[in-house]
C-alpha cells in the first residue's frame, strides 16, 4: 500500500505525496477501458454542458458512462476548464 510517508522518503513533499496517494486511490490501478484525444473529451465535455457543471460532475460524466479511469477524466477535465478559461493562473 503506498502511503504519504513513504512517498516523502523518496524526495516528495508532504503536499505531493498526499496527493499522490489521493489519486492512485481514487482510481491509480484501473485500467483504461477507452482512450480518447484531448479534442474528443472536449467535445463529449460540450455536449454535457460542461462549462456550467462542476468538475467533480464532469469527472464523473467521463468516468461512468464513457468508461474513463479516473486520472483520464480528470486530466481531460482540467485541460478542458483551462482552454476555456475557468482556470485562471493567481
Amino acid at each position: 500500500m503506498v502511503n504519504v510517508r513513504f512517498l516523502m522518503s523518496k524526495g516528495y513533499t508532504y503536499n505531493q505525496a498526499k496527493n499522490g496517494v489521493h489519486v492512485y486511490l481514487k482510481g491509480g490501478s484501473e485500467r483504461a477501458t477507452i482512450r480518447h484525444s484531448q479534442i474528443e473529451w472536449d467535445r463529449i465535455l460540450d455536449n454535457f454542458e460542461a462549462t456550467e457543471k462542476s468538475p467533480k460532475e464532469c469527472v464523473g460524466h467521463l468516468r461512468v458512462p464513457h468508461g474513463a479511469t479516473y486520472r483520464q477524466a480528470s486530466s481531460a477535465v482540467y485541460r478542458y476548464r483551462k482552454a476555456k478559461g475557468l482556470i485562471t493562473s493567481r
